[in-house]
């Protein structure tokens, strides 16, 4: 896997956020850019600033709007960098939303996430190719492979390398956020990792999605689907 070597600061929050993650790495792209996000000043392969507004998009859908909430587990300040950063298949920068500010007590006043421009969204062809060792290691069913998408599982507080997730206290529930600019449904018939018994079901609309990864521990199961939060969620610092 080419991202493999950028994945190492998403993992510290838990096993069972780090078995999240790794799901939704496969599935949409989602990785980490590294302490301070681009490489490149905040610019995008087009030229826009990563870390401002979007200015716009050609792409449908409403907007996703994040809750604001008080962040569990917050020690950095008040920070005026908070954003969130989506990537292409190597894991680039495509596109920037924010920067908002978190108050010193961990009060994060929620973020508005309109749809990626056309630019910025990626083929299945593509991030299937930049993922090709998991995606063949496990059988995956697209309704329509033609569905262009984007996604993220996490904020990032810049130049500190720190990330924001949303999940539970208890470590089994983690949300991510998928994009895809037509209907589509991607599906993984429950598989065995050896520990866990593994289901992905996500019934895509256009849009933005909500993909609530859950750990049954007692039972053996995980299980990755489109719905809505379970109640519980909250913002933590990783």
């Amino acid at each position: 896997m080419r991202n493999a070597n950028r994945q190492s600061k998403s993992s510290g929050w838990a096993l069972a956020l780090i078995c999240a993650l790794m799901l939704l790495f496969v599935l949409f792209g989602c990785d980490s850019t590294g302490a301070g996000g681009s490489d490149d000043g905040g610019k995008s392969d087009s030229g826009e600033n990563d870390s401002g507004d979007t200015g716009g998009s050609d792409s449908t859908g409403e907007a996703l709007v994040l809750p604001e909430g008080t962040i569990t587990g917050w020690n950095l300040g008040t920070r005026d960098d908070v954003v969130v950063i989506l990537v292409d298949a190597n894991a680039d920068p495509v596109q920037g939303y924010g920067p908002v500010t978190v108050e010193g007590d961990g009060e994060f006043p929620g973020m508005t996430i309109d749809p990626p421009p056309s630019q910025a969204l990626l083929s299945w062809e593509d991030f299937r190719d930049a993922y090709e060792y998991e995606l063949l290691s496990v059988p995956v069913s697209i309704t329509d492979e033609s569905v262009r998408f984007q996604s993220f599982c996490y904020l990032d507080v810049q130049y500190t390398g720190d990330l924001i997730v949303r999940g539970t206290d208890d470590q089994t529930v983690a949300i991510g956020w998928i994009y895809v600019d037509g209907p589509t449904h991607i599906s993984i018939n429950a598989f065995d990792t050896g520990d866990y018994e593994v289901t992905i079901d996500l019934e895509l609309s256009t849009g933005w999605n909500g993909a609530v990864f859950q750990q049954d521990d007692i039972n053996k199961v995980v299980t990755l689907e489109t719905d809505t939060e379970p109640a519980g969620t909250a913002w933590i610092l990783e």
